[in-house]
């Protein structure tokens, strides 16, 4: 097969040859997963899962995997996510100073974490979008309401 991008198993091996530096995430706050609006977050997630390394004995990984367990149970339970500032374990040869990415950690019933990086001040696009009025002029509203009552 030529084309790989039918082959889980191939897209699996070249994702963990790729180059992907290794990031430190430390959770700095809990937020309600409906405080944060799913248009600031880009790229594609990660999924975190219990670990299953070979040098850990047993009962090292049956007690991970029952705190992650219930890490994944405690967040879904709340409603919340968690965010978290990543840093580069090793920095690049032209950083002196690490650059932070801010991440989001979103429960599952599946037993894993998902992982997406939200979009920054220094990311967005500027904006000068003024606030909305507390109430839009009148006849317009009524236009709307009307058209939006032949809709449902």
């Amino acid at each position: 097969m030529d084309d790989p991008k039918g082959d889980i198993s191939t897209l699996y091996q070249m994702a963990s040859q790729s180059s992907a530096s290794c990031y430190k995430l430390q959770v700095i706050k809990a937020l309600k997963s409906s405080g944060l609006c799913e248009s600031l977050t880009y790229g594609l997630p990660f999924i975190l899962r219990p670990t299953s390394c070979w040098q850990l004995d047993w009962d090292e990984l049956e007690t991970n995997q029952q705190h992650f367990h219930a890490l994944c149970h405690s967040l879904l339970k709340r409603e919340w996510l968690l965010l978290a500032k990543g840093e580069p374990l090793s920095l690049g040869h032209s950083q002196r100073i690490p650059a932070s990415t801010f991440y989001v950690i979103v429960p599952s019933r599946s037993l894993t974490l998902l992982v997406k990086a939200v979009a920054t001040r220094e990311l967005m696009l500027p904006n000068l979008f003024p606030l909305l009025p507390e109430d839009p002029p009148e006849d317009s509203l009524k236009i709307v309401e009307a058209s939006g009552a032949q809709i449902s």
